[in-house]
């Protein structure tokens, strides 16, 4: 199988090198998950996994929103002016798309 794969058998190769250059496959995975920012990219999926559990409880209007204005406090480093014109506009167009256009 890697003979007939290129980029299998490269993949392949490279992790044999990491594993001599790291000493243990633990410490493969230990370096790659920090170069990966797997802390960080763990944390936003919990951010998207509230959101969606929410959403279920509170509703869709309300929780966009939240999840703008956190999202861009959180991980876009904007001032929470900036944020919250953001989620209120995010509001609006969530309230003019579905009570306004759609007529549900």
């Amino acid at each position: 199988i890697l003979n007939n794969n290129p980029y299998l058998g490269k993949n392949f190769q490279h992790f044999k090198r990491d594993v001599k250059e790291h000493g243990s496959l633990l410490n493969v995975l230990s370096f790659y998950s920090e170069k990966a920012l797997l802390a960080e990219a763990s944390q936003f999926f919990g951010y998207l996994l509230a959101m969606i559990l929410l959403m279920l409880i509170i509703g869709q209007k309300i929780v966009l929103p939240l999840f703008i204005l956190f999202y861009l406090l959180r991980w876009g480093k904007y001032s929470l002016r900036i944020a919250v014109s953001y989620a209120l506009a995010g509001w609006l167009m969530l309230r003019g798309f579905y009570d306004r256009i759609l007529d549900l």
